[in-house]
């Protein structure tokens, strides 16, 4: 596992400042040496990419398979231009009450 959260935050520092082809290159390689890799990493690496359908789709798998990480997912920094999507409607943390 750990081996294939590396090659996935490999490949977001590959999104952001190399070619995408060897981004994906990257993802690809380490989805094939570990299907179980970290779906919210690789969600990550997507969305660097520009990729924010797959991102979406990365994201809300791994929040059904892992529901008890829902606040920590959908309240990091990683994810939060994806928060506004309505397709991330039912995974919105809500909001805080008034004070």
């Amino acid at each position: 596992a750990h081996a294939a959260i590396s090659g996935l935050l490999a490949a977001g520092v590959a999104a952001r400042g190399g070619p995408a082809d060897s981004a994906r290159a990257i993802i690809h390689a380490t989805r094939a040496a570990d299907a179980g890799a970290s779906g919210d990493v690789e969600a990550y690496a997507r969305l660097l990419l520009g990729d924010r359908d797959a991102a979406i789709r990365l994201l809300t798998a791994e929040l059904r398979r892992f529901p008890a990480q829902r606040g920590l997912l959908t309240r990091s920094p990683w994810f939060r231009d994806l928060m506004t999507d309505p397709r991330m409607a039912s995974y919105r943390p809500p909001a805080p009450a008034p004070r």
